[in-house]
């Protein structure tokens, strides 16, 4: 920090000191104010649990010099969030936020629908939760899934389907813990899953739900549902990502967000 203090960044006050600056950028913008990209690592202040910028915000507000201070926070601040479980790289969420915010879609200057929903995106990343968070927010979302009507449950469906997967069966093989889980064939079938998002989502709440069960020869599908950092595997996590971008994309925002019945997750 600029006062000398230290912190560790991938605890929750980690994440939260990240979080507080994206709401710093995005609250500046509210009140027509921007950097354009122009605060370096030295403006980011921290006083108590406030977060500020020092450096004044001169310039006048626009979608595209939101977009430049975000991209700018996440180069300052990513490389600080290593993993060493992650061979040092970023843990898997916080790269996925950093990807998310300096690989932005392109959205036309007049679309202000597609503007927010966007910011709601960002600031309401899964990286910015935690790992239990993470997990009841699918349960709570296959839960909800569940409890669709036809045209509700279509709608839902279309967003998922728009979340672009390859064949993440492969992975869940290759997964000490997910393999019994996506092998298991209570019917005589060569998979268990297809290929697509809508089986992933599938398997995401089954592996949630149902991992500790025991198959028909008493073997437990999964042996240690302990560690949540499992939600972590960079397939699920990418998948869970662009699943909540896509669901917000598709929402209302002057109506009811789908979004809503997971909110008691967060």
């Amino acid at each position: 920090m600029a006062d000398g203090s230290r912190m560790f960044i991938c605890t929750p006050e980690g994440l939260r000191f990240w979080a507080g600056y994206i709401n710093v950028i995005i609250k500046a913008y509210r009140h027509k104010k921007s950097w354009a990209g122009t605060f370096s690592l030295s403006d980011l202040r921290m006083s108590g649990h406030q977060c500020r910028v020092s450096l004044l915000p001169v310039h006048a507000a626009s979608f595209e010099n939101l977009l430049l201070d975000l991209s700018k926070l996440a180069t300052l601040l990513v490389n600080y969030y290593k993993d060493s479980d992650n061979n040092n790289q970023p843990e898997v969420y916080v790269n996925l936020l950093y990807i998310s915010i300096s690989s932005f879609p392109k959205f036309p200057p007049s679309d202000l629908s597609a503007h927010e929903k966007y910011i709601n995106f960002i600031q309401t990343h899964l990286a910015m939760r935690s790992a239990r968070q993470r997990r009841m927010f699918l349960s709570n979302l296959s839960k909800a899934h569940n409890a669709m009507g036809p045209a509700e449950r279509s709608l839902f469906d279309s967003s998922v389907n728009r979340v672009n997967v390859g064949d993440w069966r492969l992975l869940a093989l290759n997964n000490v813990f997910m393999n019994r889980v996506v092998t298991y064939k209570p019917r005589k079938a060569p998979y268990a899953y297809c290929i697509g998002p809508l089986p992933l989502f599938r398997f995401i709440r089954n592996f949630i739900e149902h991992g500790g069960d025991r198959d028909a020869a008493g073997v437990q599908l999964c042996s240690n549902l302990t560690d949540l950092k499992l939600l972590g595997e960079d397939f699920i996590a990418q998948f869970t990502v662009n699943l909540m971008y896509e669901l917000i994309k598709g929402s209302n925002l002057t109506g009811t967000n789908p979004l809503q019945a997971t909110s008691q997750a967060f």
